[in-house]
């Protein structure tokens, strides 16, 4: 008999029990402190999501560092110092020793499993809407196409990832009470739209910028299904508007929610399926900088995975690769960047 994955996520309620077991019965708090990191304030929590096959899961969210964030095998991988993409059957081997499953008593242990079975479109969550909404959506004024072509971003683009722009919008609470954002000249909104079930807004001139609304995508990809289906490069950036505008220049991408998001491993296997090399392009501030490089030491023994730096300053008007092509840059210069980096590294 082969066990997999899904054997040992069925014998710990979804991957709760290896938690548990590690964490202690903390993590079942709303908030808990990660033990095995220096973490002086609460700052994690599990939460209950349906994996690539359906089967109900446990992921753990650390918003002190992305490093821990994951299902139970990544955590464990984590723990132990081991590849949950290169060793993924010893961390099987951990869990089923450290919990006496007894899975691999005189059996083999496999490693085919649903995180490298990747569909090519994204899964929908089934989880609650969060809130209720009702949008107003109108036809994009020549001063907002105005804004997007300045980075280089055309109405083809903004249709191809149902970007729209919002008149308006109504929100109205669990409790009963309402409130409604408002777009005017000075502070426009523009609407991510996923399928017509939930939807990210983003008002680049307003405080919050983004509100969320709807059912979105878990994990937030945003830009999956715009992807070809193989290519040379594919990149990994921290906002939907830099994943557009490498589009609009001729380089395919996806964003996270942010920059300090945990990629998938099974997203992550999917696209070195598909392209030959995974650039992490994000912001050059300070967080930027820190992210990608903690994500190229992740995988550090992959050759497909790499970063780069732009010739920005990192401040406020010019630090992404949308204020890239923005400031005057052209896509020749960046496969410049992209050459320079493969030729230092060979």
């Amino acid at each position: 008999m082969v066990y997999s994955s899904d054997e040992i996520l069925a014998r710990t309620d979804g991957g709760k029990t290896v938690f548990v077991h590690y964490f202690g019965s903390i993590c079942e708090n709303k908030e808990f402190i990660n033990p095995f990191r220096n973490d002086s304030r609460p700052s994690c929590h599990l939460y209950l999501h349906k994996n690539k096959k359906g089967l109900p899961t446990w992921y753990m969210q650390d918003f002190g560092d992305s490093r821990w964030c994951g299902d139970c095998f990544c955590i464990v991988a984590r723990i132990a110092n081991l590849s949950v993409r290169h060793q993924f059957v010893d961390v099987l081997r951990v869990i089923d020793r450290e919990l006496c499953l007894g899975l691999g008593d005189g059996h083999s242990v496999s490693s085919t499993t649903s995180r490298i079975q990747v569909p090519k479109k994204e899964a929908k969550t089934e989880r609650p809407k969060p809130i209720a909404y009702i949008p107003v959506f109108r036809d994009f004024t020549s001063e907002e196409l105005a804004y997007w072509e300045g980075y280089g971003i055309g109405p083809d683009i903004l249709s191809m990832f149902d970007v729209k722009s919002v008149g308006s919008c109504e929100f109205r609470r669990t409790n009963g009470t309402t409130w409604t954002i408002v777009s005017t000249r000075l502070t426009p909104c523009y609407a991510y739209v996923f399928d017509d079930m939930g939807v990210k807004f983003y008002r680049p001139k307003s405080d919050p910028r983004f509100l969320y609304a709807g059912i979105l995508p878990h994990p937030y990809i945003f830009g999956w299904q715009q992807l070809p289906d193989n290519g040379e490069y594919v990149f990994l950036t921290g906002g939907e508007k830099d994943a557009m505008s490498l589009t609009a220049h001729g380089f395919p991408a996806i964003s996270l929610n942010s920059e300090t998001a945990s990629i998938p491993d099974d997203i992550l296997v999917e696209l070195e399926y598909r392209f030959r090399r995974i650039v992490f392009c994000y912001d050059m501030d300070d967080t930027g900088q820190r992210e990608s490089k903690a994500r190229v030491r992740e995988f550090t023994m992959d050759n497909q995975v790499m970063r780069i730096d732009l010739p920005l300053p990192g401040t406020k008007q010019a630090k992404d690769i949308s204020d890239f092509f923005r400031l005057g840059h052209t896509p020749e210069e960046l496969h410049t960047i992209l050459q320079n980096h493969k030729d230092n590294n060979k």
